[in-house]
């Protein structure tokens, strides 16, 4: 099967017809050319741009949203209304720690703003501060117990501390409180239901929650994405190569180039494979320093296919530099396995599972990564640990293998 798509797609195309968030876009900008002046226009603005990031998948509507709020702050320049659009703006291009610094200057202002405490939650847990994070989240409860944006951060904090089920329970009662109006939010939440399905081994409701995703906003990026992540653990790889492509066509990304890649050499597709590895690597590599960037896939590619392990330690070192949060920490403790530095490998992984995360791949590699240090007991216990968070995934298969090479070691 030849794989066909492009690169460079101007234009997005998700619906029919306007979707409730270019409507948005158009209504701010019809207020703007009434009143010059119209501070909240510039704030609605800049909000719905960031929205429409999301729902292309296209973070140059990020570096567009800038521009309201600095016509917004212009015109009121310590305005509240403007400084958060501004944080919100800034989590958009991934500026963790710029917005932490002055959400928490505007919650030190107004302490009981919960919109405000959501973007402190959403800095924290990027950086990989989960307690702090997770206080966060518990002050957006206390204010407004049925808000759908506090039980989507509850969720994200309840998964890193281990609470896979619980955090499934609270997106699912996101998506129950959110409008029906409202097709892009469903579709996100329904592809972050998918996601966790996915990682503990429910291919099934994983695949019910993309259909939905995708019929609410066909072609969704993020969707296209976790359906071809979901047949790859089912080891589909024909029809992954298949839905990474399209992905690919309606919203090009360069960490979706390399799941596209692997998908391929997965298929025996090795010459298609290797081409759309190094056209990954190229796109990669100048984005490393970049706010916006495909660090976690360039590093697994160093860390195996690209066999640059030292690049991959040199990359996510880097990265711990200035966040720690779970992925980071994992791909860190990858990198370092891959250049069979096991001990500090080790050391690393522990510091990704120290709050209970319980991501079955990554309890099978701290189990292997135990192994290589001499610690079968731990490593059984790892690879024990996986096989409850996902008794039924492919990933069971891998774990069988190593309970029984660790049984036979030890007779």
């Amino acid at each position: 099967m030849k794989v066909i798509w492009t690169l460079f797609l101007s234009s997005f195309v998700l619906s029919a017809g306007p979707t409730l968030i270019e409507q948005r876009i158009a209504a701010s900008r019809q207020s703007i050319e009434k009143n010059k002046k119209d501070v909240n226009a510039y704030n609605d603005l800049a909000l719905a741009l960031v929205r429409r990031a999301r729902e292309t998948a296209n973070n140059q509507r990020c570096v567009d949203a800038e521009v309201p709020v600095a016509e917004s702050l212009k015109i009121a320049p310590s305005g509240f209304d403007g400084r958060r659009a501004r944080v919100a703006v800034w989590l958009c291009e991934k500026r963790w720690a710029d917005a932490l610094e002055e959400a928490t200057a505007l919650h030190n202002q107004v302490m009981d703003d919960v919109p405000t405490w959501g973007y402190i939650a959403d800095a924290q847990t990027a950086l990989g501060n989960y307690e702090e994070a997770a206080k966060a989240v518990q002050w957006m409860i206390n204010m407004r117990q049925a808000s759908p944006q506090a039980l989507q951060r509850a969720a994200t904090v309840r998964e890193a501390y281990g609470m896979n089920e619980p955090a499934l329970d609270w997106l699912t009662s996101a998506l129950h409180l959110t409008s029906g109006s409202d097709a892009e939010e469903r579709a996100w939440l329904l592809t972050r239901i998918a996601r966790l399905n996915r990682i503990i081994g429910r291919a099934n409701a994983a695949e019910d929650a993309l259909k939905e995703a995708l019929t609410l906003v066909p072609d969704y990026p993020w969707a296209l994405t976790e359906r071809g992540l979901n047949l790859v653990a089912q080891k589909k790889y024909n029809e992954a190569v298949e839905v990474f492509g399209n992905r690919q066509r309606v919203a090009p990304d360069v960490a979706g180039l390399y799941d596209l890649a692997l998908a391929l050499s997965n298929e025996d597709k090795s010459d298609e494979a290797q081409r759309t590895f190094l056209e990954f690597e190229k796109a990669a590599l100048p984005l490393t320093t970049k706010a916006d960037n495909a660090n976690l896939q360039l590093i697994a590619y160093y860390s195996g296919p690209g066999k640059k392990p030292a690049e991959a330690v040199r990359i996510a070192q880097d990265m711990l530099a200035r966040r720690h949060d779970l992925d980071t920490l994992a791909a860190c403790a990858e990198a370092l396995a891959a250049q069979g530095e096991w001990k500090s490998a080790a050391e690393q992984m522990q510091r990704a599972l120290k709050y209970g995360a319980r991501n079955p791949a990554w309890l099978v590699e701290a189990g292997r990564i135990a192994r290589k240090t001499g610690d079968e007991a731990m490593a059984r216990k790892f690879f024990q640990q996986a096989m409850e968070a996902s008794p039924s995934s492919s990933i069971s298969e891998e774990v069988m293998q190593e309970l029984t090479h660790t049984s036979a070691s030890s007779l």
